[in-house]
């Protein structure tokens, strides 16, 4: 299974950074397992990201009507997050 070892809070302000790291687990295991993360659903204008190795690193910029969705996938499994980027 796939699970964030960071936690995902319910919102962020515009002009925040967040920094999300999930893992893949192979019978209980934390493994090495690269990652691949999908963001959805908010205004793409709303943030940028950048990856670096299984860390994913979210900038906030301006408010989004949607929440903004964050997938973690590996080996057909996922798990899927949300967030509300608020204003400042």
């Amino acid at each position: 299974y796939v699970d964030f070892i960071t936690p995902v809070p319910s919102s962020v302000k515009a002009f925040d950074t967040l920094e999300v790291q999930a893992v893949y687990y192979e019978d209980g295991v934390e493994t090495q397992e690269p990652i691949e993360y999908t963001l959805f659903g908010a205004d793409p204008e709303s943030y940028s990201y950048e990856t670096d190795g299984n860390i994913l690193t979210i900038h906030f910029w301006k408010y989004s009507e949607a929440s903004l969705g964050i997938k973690a996938t590996c080996n057909d499994r996922e798990v899927v997050t949300k967030t509300r980027i608020e204003g400042y």
